[in-house]
């Protein structure tokens, strides 16, 4: 990138996102008109702005489809490939769980 007086700089930024598709399980699949599972790779979403949207939205909702109230319940919500993930936030003691959503919060 270059910058008003033509220097050329570069631009770090974090989305705390790996941007991969993933398969999180059948718990999150998606249900066609039928009512039959439809299995689904998901894209890691950004998290930044997260603290933006727990803080400034009324009623802010996780996942793709809007079933999660917090990023707690979206983190519990995982399965498949983040089933290990979601373990071991699970078995978190009481304090390091709360620093780590208070964390989320922050980005």
């Amino acid at each position: 990138m270059t910058d008003a007086s033509g220097n050329n700089y570069a631009a770090v930024i974090a989305p705390y996102t790996d941007l991969r598709l993933h398969d999180l399980g059948s718990r999150l699949a998606d249900e066609d008109v039928a009512g039959h599972r439809v299995t689904s790779n998901w894209r890691t979403a950004p998290l930044w702005g997260l603290g933006y949207r727990v803080s400034f939205e009324r009623f802010p909702t996780f996942l793709h489809d809007g079933r999660a109230r917090s990023a707690e319940e979206a983190i519990l919500w995982h399965d498949g490939e983040a089933a290990p993930a979601r373990e071991h936030f699970a078995n978190l003691p009481a304090a390091q769980r709360k620093a780590f959503l208070h964390w989320l919060e922050t980005i």
